[in-house]
């Protein structure tokens, strides 16, 4: 065994349930350790020496280990385990999984989006690149260009959503911007699976370009409280008009 990849407060499995122990323990020496991506974990062999398991726990394990996206399992002679980054995406899948069985609406999480949105608005005002600032143009573009009757509804609801989530993306604190995005993605989703807006939301559309117009202008200027509290108003009129409006058409979420 390579005992460099052990460290040396390893600690073995008792009662409770094997594989479930092994997972915690690997956890805990990638967290320990500062292991990154591409390190490698212990030979099988050596995990079922070192937790005095079975095989089939040291597999069960590692492959829970894999499905959570914390390491791969390259196959092969020289193949093996190693760590791994969990992908948003695939953090973000499974948290979408969740929602399947809980009851949510709009207002829910437009009380999440009051709390957050503003204050990371204001936070990333000063961290803001030229590549955001062309982002946050186009979002905006796509959504004049499609304001006409013939338009594209489902890419102008996208691009509205796409400026929030440059926002998020800039975010220096990866919890705000992972729920920030979370949100959006999950609001983008429902402008395929359910429509909340349409008919009817021609006015909403032209406040959501109006209000990002402003907060745009502000941000380029980097005038902090400015963004906050256009930020705070365009949220607020945003949340008005779909929860009155998830009454008519929708009363509950399709995730």
């Amino acid at each position: 065994m390579d005992h460099r990849l052990v460290p040396d407060d390893v600690r073995v499995p008792t009662a409770q349930r094997k594989t479930d122990a092994i997972v915690s323990e690997v956890k805990r020496w990638i967290v320990s350790s500062e292991m990154q991506p591409g390190d490698p974990l212990p030979k099988e062999k050596d995990l079922i020496e070192l937790f005095q398991a079975s095989r089939g726990s040291v597999r069960e394990a590692l492959n829970a280990l894999q499905y959570q996206g914390l390491i791969r399992i390259k196959q092969g002679a020289r193949g093996g385990a190693v760590v791994a980054s969990a992908t948003y995406q695939r953090t973000a899948a499974f948290l979408r999984g969740y929602f399947y069985f809980n009851d949510l609406n709009w207002a829910q999480i437009y009380e999440v989006r009051r709390a957050l949105e503003p204050v990371l608005a204001a936070e990333v005002t000063p961290l803001l690149t030229d590549e955001d600032f062309a982002a946050l143009e186009e979002s905006i573009a796509v959504c004049e260009a499609n304001m006409a009757d013939d338009g594209d509804l489902v890419a102008l609801r996208q691009a509205e959503i796409a400026f929030h989530t440059v926002l998020a993306q800039r975010c220096p604190n990866p919890l705000n911007t992972f729920i920030c995005q979370f949100i959006n993605d999950l609001m983008s989703e429902l402008t395929v699976t359910r429509n909340i807006v349409d008919p009817g939301g021609e006015g909403f559309t032209r406040d959501n370009v109006r209000a990002h117009r402003a907060i745009l202008a502000a941000l380029r200027k980097r005038q902090t409280d400015k963004v906050k509290r256009l930020m705070e108003d365009h949220i607020h009129e945003a949340e008005c008009f779909v929860c009155a409006r998830e009454g008519v058409v929708e009363p509950r979420l399709l995730l």
